[in-house]
């Protein structure tokens, strides 16, 4: 009886966080490791001084776990055992996926139908405010935004980025930011950089200096050659489009049928605004060369 209790005791001392770690053993120093099945990075974990509190906030931060994915497994595993253990940190996981993926407002949390139903699924289950659920939707959209800053920063070819303004019924001005670019799988990817507050003045110079600032937060780099905020003097800006041109003229000799086509649509935009050049600027080309 009192080895049952004993192990029972045990039991409920291993900590959830195992299932994403691997115990490694003591290193050199005799402190207990343990390595992160995601991402691989070591960690001093274990007895008193360490604990397992560094393997939890690793798991907020680390971009390689897929917590649907390891709440599936752990389903299939345990109704092959019989058994049905919830675990609350996938749990909490799958549940702010869910309400990111199918827009819900987190007021959901408080709804007390919701709250019964999740009641009589499982009575252990701990249920959640707004502020924790507005937490864990913080939590998947750093570790996704990290995610894509690592494919930006794999990808070989240049980004393409639009911007634009959107205005909500309250008159509240916004930006977003997409872009365009082929991955590494050669297909085309659209991704919304940024959706943020942009009160005004709606200047050229405001608007840049917005999108430069929304840029080295995303570590992508860029050129002042054309651009509100360098001032370029009118010769640099008149060759730029002239190379546009000359790469676009170039392109619709092309053997690609497909290139050849998109080409074509794009030099007739180009002719749409660049017809016939400005004065100023052939001037300002021929002047300071």
């Amino acid at each position: 009886m009192t080895e049952d209790i004993k192990k029972k005791k045990t039991k409920a001392t291993i900590s959830d966080v195992w299932i994403y770690f691997t115990k490694l053993g003591p290193g050199d120093d005799g402190i207990d490791r343990a390595q992160c099945d995601g991402c691989k990075q070591k960690f001093k974990a274990g007895g008193k001084q360490y604990g397992t509190s560094t393997l939890k906030h690793h798991l907020d931060r680390c971009v390689k776990i897929d917590f649907e994915d390891i709440g599936q497994t752990l389903i299939e595993m345990q109704n092959k055992m019989g058994a049905l253990k919830i675990d609350n940190h996938v749990s909490r996981e799958i549940f702010a996926a869910f309400v990111i993926d199918c827009d819900v407002p987190f007021s959901i949390v408080d709804n007390k139908k919701f709250r019964n139903w999740v009641k009589y699924i499982s009575p252990t289950l701990g249920l959640i405010t707004r502020n924790t659920l507005k937490e864990d939707v913080l939590k998947i959209y750093l570790r996704e935004k990290e995610k894509f800053k690592s494919t930006l920063l794999a990808i070989p070819n240049r980004v393409c980025l639009i911007s634009d303004l959107w205005t909500s019924i309250t008159t509240e001005d916004y930006l977003y930011l997409t872009a365009h670019f082929v991955d590494l799988n050669w297909k085309l990817q659209s991704k919304i950089l940024s959706f943020c507050h942009m009160p005004p003045p709606h200047t050229g110079f405001e608007l840049s200096s917005k999108i430069f600032e929304l840029l080295n937060e995303w570590g992508i780099e860029t050129t002042n050659l054309i651009s509100g905020t360098s001032y370029p003097t009118s010769n640099l800006y008149f060759l730029q489009v002239y190379h546009i041109q000359y790469f676009l003229m170039g392109s619709l000799r092309s053997e690609d049928e497909l290139l050849r086509s998109m080409r074509e649509k794009m030099m007739n935009k180009f002719k749409k605004y660049w017809k016939k050049y400005s004065v100023n600027l052939a001037f300002g080309a021929i002047l300071d060369p």
